[in-house]
């Protein structure tokens, strides 16, 4: 962590990007590249803003190189499942990974030991800002603003609130809120965004902070209500205000 200050580490958290990434030692020389299909793994299950990414730059791709591109969905420990079998793949620019900034920067403090480099395994291809994270409640709540939520978890005997992996931003703004509110709320930790968000609905939990993208469906149905979001007022949710 001596290496990574505390603004620049918090600063690229809060940004939530997508990032496509190839192995460390693909060579720039293939100038027959590509003249087979293409593995693009998701860091994340499918229904999420990630798998979303996925298959849409995959699409890109495939029309650009006239070939196959296949995306596999590899969840679990924050992103670290697909980032170590994206390691295991061959340099040879085939295999593509895309995952979160919680995979390369937040787990390097949270995990003792991840089974790769983010530094020295992998080249970053771009940087695809996530933009603004709604944080919606359940119908259940009964919240329809932020205050009232707030007023709704003071009283709660126990509020559950589910994030897309430990270390996410989705954590970090629960435990924020928790500090600054004297909320005791509990982080609830999914292996990616679309189970999160059927939890959501199905009144399993209070609450959720994820992509507006994924969160669409809960959105639509009225089974939560966008209370407030991370960086700054979103075109798309016009009335809903940001944290700050």
């Amino acid at each position: 962590m001596s290496a990574i200050s505390r603004r620049h580490f918090i600063g690229s958290a809060a940004a939530a990007s997508a990032l496509p990434l190839i192995g460390s030692q693909a060579s720039a020389q293939q100038t027959d590249w590509p003249n087979r299909s293409i593995k693009i793994i998701a860091g994340y299950p499918a229904g999420g803003q990630t798998d979303l990414f996925s298959r849409t730059y995959g699409e890109y791709i495939r029309a650009e190189t006239g070939q196959s591109v296949t995306v596999e969905n590899k969840a679990g420990a924050s992103g670290s499942v697909a980032a170590a079998e994206a390691k295991r793949a061959a340099p040879d620019g085939y295999t593509l990974m895309f995952t979160i900034t919680t995979t390369m920067i937040m787990n390097r403090v949270l995990m003792k030991d991840i089974p790769y480099d983010p530094e020295k395994d992998f080249v970053i291809v771009s940087i695809m800002p996530a933009g603004s994270l709604p944080f919606v409640v359940g119908e259940k709540t009964g919240a329809r603003t932020f205050d009232e939520f707030i007023a709704y978890a003071r009283k709660a005997e126990k509020v559950n609130i589910g994030t897309y992996g430990a270390g996410s931003y989705a954590h970090m703004a629960i435990a924020e809120m928790n500090k600054a509110y004297g909320l005791k709320m509990e982080a609830v930790h999914y292996r990616g965004e679309a189970p999160m968000w059927t939890d959501l609905a199905g009144g399993f939990i209070d609450g959720a902070h994820g992509s507006y993208g994924a969160a669409q469906s809960v959105l639509q149905s009225g089974r939560g209500t966008a209370v407030a979001v991370s960086r700054k007022r979103m075109s798309t949710l016009p009335d809903v205000p940001s944290f700050a």
